[in-house]
C-alpha cells in the first residue's frame, strides 16, 4: 500500500484562504518525465491495463527558467477522452474524476508542447488494482 500526503492552500488576494489536505492510499504508483522540444508530442502509460487511477499530478515547466509551461494532455482508456490544457500544474485526487477524462480511465497520456521553449513534463500516477 502507498500512501501520498497532499497539503496545500487556495489564497484569493484580497479574500479567502482555503487550506485542502488529503491523503491518497493506492496499490501502487508510476512516475515519468517527459522531454518535449518547442511544438513536439510524447505519449506515456501511466496506469496498468486493469486498476482505478486514484491520484494524477502533471507538472509542467519551461527548460530554460523552470516558469510554468502550457501543454495539451490527451487522456486515453479504452477510448480517447477529451484534451485538456495544462498550465503549470494539475492535480486531481478524485478517482470519480479521473474514471471521466477516458472511458476506462486514464491508462495512457499524449502531451503535446504547445510553448515556444523546450519543456520538461513531470507525471505521477497512482492506482488501485
Amino acid at each position: 500500500m502507498e500512501q501520498v500526503t497532499i497539503t496545500t492552500a487556495v489564497n484569493v488576494k484580497g479574500g479567502p484562504l482555503v487550506k485542502v489536505s488529503a491523503r491518497v492510499d493506492s496499490d501502487a504508483y508510476v512516475v515519468a518525465s517527459l522531454a518535449l522540444a518547442k511544438t513536439a508530442t510524447g505519449d506515456v502509460s501511466v496506469l496498468p491495463t486493469t486498476g482505478a487511477a486514484s491520484l494524477l499530478v502533471i507538472q509542467a515547466r519551461n527548460d530554460l527558467d523552470q516558469s510554468p509551461a502550457k501543454v495539451e494532455v490527451t487522456p486515453e482508456g479504452s477510448a480517447v477522452g477529451t484534451k485538456l490544457v495544462v498550465a503549470g500544474s494539475l492535480l486531481v485526487a478524485n478517482t470519480d474524476v479521473l474514471a471521466a477524462l477516458a472511458a476506462g480511465g486514464p491508462r495512457k497520456l499524449t502531451v503535446k508542447n504547445v510553448g515556444t521553449q523546450d519543456v520538461t513534463v513531470s507525471i505521477l500516477a497512482a492506482f488501485d488494482s
